[in-house]
């Protein structure tokens, strides 16, 4: 009995030194590893734009975010930061992004206002707390541009000499009430390099709709065409009339050269239509309609073509009628560049290079818009990738031999499996009291187990 009594005393002597140590982990050690990357920002005044900062989680637990704060530093009435989006969760091991708004008024001339950025939030597992204090403040500077140029509202850039090569296509968009439209709007690349298009925002002010990006293509070959989608929802109770909203477009050319649009945003119009009831079905088709040929323009493509992972396609482009026009690639499982060319009237190239991706055997599509006329084509795209098999390797079977039987586990050595398998099973889903609980209840269990067999031995 009084070995019993020493096996619990010690027992709780042990609960108690666990319950102190888990304790120690709430301290915020580890919250250094999570660190804030921000780069310094340039805006015009007098204007709204978005900008992205990026979060990481080097520890090996998730992270929940509770609150991102930005502040200016000392603080300056013409300029307001407000957080736009923030993550509810950082994997372990990974990144995520922080979305803040900018809004400037008018500056008399170019400044910089000093910011900075911080979060705070807890680790998954043990709940390890992180404070402001403890994660750290990123800074950054805003650099505000007096505006000194006017927008001619023609969707042009500035920047280097060969940001002029650029022209962002924008239309109206016409939406019903209720109702989503998506639309690609287009940016024109007349220079001899190629274009990437580092960020895309689409934006309103609205009370009527909500206006998104809907992807674009990050990069735009020479002489040739991207797509910019977008996205714009009239709310259910919308009002018919006219709003407007703003895209914006920032990117570089291989040379590093950044270009930007004026005014840092191009708007658009969306008309907001009452929904109609559907009473007449108009059959007549609309003009361009499809055709096996298009006068004036001529194209050829191969009927097959074998692609090793990655390859080219030789294409015969004329455009010999007064219209621009464009031709559209596409393919299941296949990746296109440039996925839409655009094609001045007079254009000629017998073998016109397109770069494509395969994995397998699919079909590459060409959708042609020759102004008053529209035709496809197509290539069969033979994948040629050599998959290796792989060798089995012959092991030298040896003799089983005849073992001995293991013994059979003694009463007590399966109660100190159910203490461990219990008990850490509790602690596992993240409960440690509970998982302590367990763990000395199942040990007093023993206790009792082996006091037990001791008196049988004596008796």
């Amino acid at each position: 009995m009084n070995m019993m009594n020493q096996l619990i005393q010690r027992t709780i002597i042990a609960l108690t030194l666990l319950l102190f140590l888990s304790g120690v982990s709430a301290s915020g050690e580890n919250c250094s590893d999570i660190r804030i990357y921000a780069e310094d920002i340039t805006i015009s005044e007098d204007t709204v734009e978005y900008f992205e900062f990026t979060v990481y989680n080097y520890e090996d637990r998730d992270f929940d975010v509770e609150t991102v704060r930005l502040s200016e530093e000392p603080a300056d009435s013409r300029i307001r930061l407000s957080v736009n989006r923030t993550p509810s969760e950082i994997d372990e091991d990974d990144e995520e992004t922080i979305r803040i708004r900018v809004e400037t008024e008018n500056f008399t001339h170019d400044d910089t206002i000093n910011a900075s950025i911080e979060l705070k939030g807890r680790f998954e597992g043990n709940g390890e707390y992180c404070s402001f204090s403890e994660i750290g403040k990123e800074y950054f500077d805003i650099d505000v541009e007096e505006d000194n140029w006017d927008n001619d509202g023609e969707g042009n850039f500035y920047g280097r000499p060969q940001c002029d090569e650029l022209e962002l296509g924008t239309s109206t968009v016409k939406v019903e009430a209720g109702k989503t439209v998506n639309k690609e709007f287009t940016l024109e690349n007349r220079a001899n390099e190629r274009f990437y298009i580092d960020f895309v925002d689409v934006y309103d002010n609205s009370s009527e709709i909500r206006s998104d990006s809907d992807g674009y293509d990050r990069t735009i070959y020479s002489n040739s065409v991207g797509t910019i989608g977008v996205e714009v929802k009239a709310y259910s109770d919308a009002e018919e009339g006219r709003e407007k909203a703003y895209i914006k477009v920032r990117g570089h050319f291989q040379d590093e050269a950044t270009c930007t649009l004026e005014q840092n945003a191009r708007d658009f119009y969306v008309n907001i239509e009452e929904k109609e009831e559907a009473t007449f079905i108009d059959s007549t088709p609309s003009l361009p309609v499809y055709s096996p040929y298009c006068s004036g323009f001529i194209f050829t493509a191969p009927s097959t073509q074998e692609i090793n992972e990655r390859g080219e396609v030789s294409l015969r482009i004329e455009n010999n009628t007064p219209f621009r026009a464009s031709i559209r690639f596409y393919g299941n499982g296949l990746r296109v560049e440039p996925q839409l060319l655009s094609i001045p009237s007079g254009f000629k190239s017998n073998a016109y290079q397109i770069e494509v991706s395969a994995d397998s055997a699919s079909t590459l599509y060409y959708e042609i818009d020759a102004g008053n006329c529209l035709t496809k084509n197509s290539t069969r795209i033979i994948g040629t990738v050599q998959q290796t098999v792989p060798q089995q390797t012959q092991q030298n079977e040896e003799p089983v031999q005849n073992q001995e039987p293991e013994e059979e586990e003694t009463v007590q050595q399966q109660i100190i499996g159910a203490i461990a398998g219990s008990g850490f099973a509790v602690l596992g889903n993240q409960n440690t009291v509970a998982g302590l609980m367990v763990v000395a209840l199942l040990i007093i269990a023993y206790a009792f187990v082996v006091a037990r067999n001791q008196r049988k031995g004596v008796q």
